[in-house]
């Protein structure tokens, strides 16, 4: 089967192909609701990347894992992107941000999050902290850990 003539010229399609590509979103899944799970009924803290035990503890500017003695500088990067993924790409305050961690301090949370560079809004107690803009891309979340 052959065509006479052309139906899109080179300029055209490149013109289509970019308003596609444009208008293009990611599917955004509450995945709580998906499954039916409150957030209580997930486990928090962060995971250890060797031997899977949580939570983590963090000592001295890392995370040491009682379990296996791992001490990593960057284990938390996972569970930062699990909190924005359950929370539905919805902006967290310090307070939620420092629980899911198992954070004992509002102090420490706050280093970490201005840490990652996240975009915020807010001011004080109102601030809230974005996710960042690839946060469901795993293929970049999938990071040496220790």
């Amino acid at each position: 089967m052959s065509y006479k003539e052309k139906q899109l010229d080179i300029k055209t399609l490149k013109k289509v192909s970019k308003s596609i590509l444009k208008e293009h979103t990611p599917e955004s899944i509450d995945i709580l609701k998906f499954y039916k799970i409150s957030m209580d009924e997930i486990l928090t803290g962060v995971l250890c990347p060797v031997c899977i035990a949580k939570p983590m503890e963090r000592r001295d500017g890392s995370w040491l894992c009682e379990a296996c003695r791992l001490l990593s500088s960057n284990a938390h990067f996972k569970t930062v992107a699990d909190l924005f993924l359950l929370n539905n790409g919805v902006p967290v305050f310090n307070k939620q941000f420092r629980e899911f961690l198992h954070l004992p301090s509002p102090h420490i949370s706050r280093r970490i999050l201005e840490s990652l560079n996240l975009p915020q809004t807010g001011t004080g107690k109102g601030r809230r902290y974005l996710p960042p803009p690839s946060y469901q891309d795993f293929a970049e979340l999938d990071i040496q850990l220790y």
